[in-house]
């Protein structure tokens, strides 16, 4: 999994913390990936996991923002949601960087925190992703499957 994930990142045009050779690296997700990883370990199988964090252009104003991510080995992609998540562009981005990793099933994970959350699942309802029961209990899960 790790080297279909620094093949196919860069391959895109993307920048992802597992690529050693970006020094144009703004940011760091590890607190971020820590407390993912902590929420995920007792309901998924993280042992052959590739944790990555994508830093994401925004168009409209010009900014970056970091997308935590998971593929697990059995290609399935966990994307920790941000407000940012709910425009079409880095949702889009994400999905293809998905189909071409070969993932079946794309993950987003909600914070139940998150102000936002009516909202953000209305976004996803509209791409064609499902609300999905789970006893995780820090977040909403909404998935698509991938043909």
């Amino acid at each position: 999994i790790f080297n279909i994930v620094n093949e196919v990142i860069p391959e895109l045009g993307f920048r992802s913390d597992q690529d050693d050779k970006s020094n144009a690296w703004e940011g760091d997700c590890s607190a971020e990936r820590t407390q993912f990883a902590e929420s995920l370990k007792k309901h998924v199988s993280l042992d052959e996991a590739v944790f990555f964090c994508l830093q994401i252009h925004e168009p409209n104003d010009d900014s970056l923002f970091d997308v935590v991510s998971l593929v697990t080995e059995e290609k399935k992609m966990f994307i920790r949601c941000s407000d940012q998540l709910m425009r079409r562009e880095p949702l889009l981005t994400l999905l293809d960087i998905a189909e071409e990793m070969g993932c079946s099933e794309v993950q987003v994970c909600i914070p139940r925190e998150a102000t936002e959350a009516a909202n953000i699942i209305k976004s996803f309802l509209y791409f064609g992703f499902a609300l999905r029961k789970t006893d995780i209990p820090d977040f909403i899960m909404m998935t698509l499957t991938i043909d």
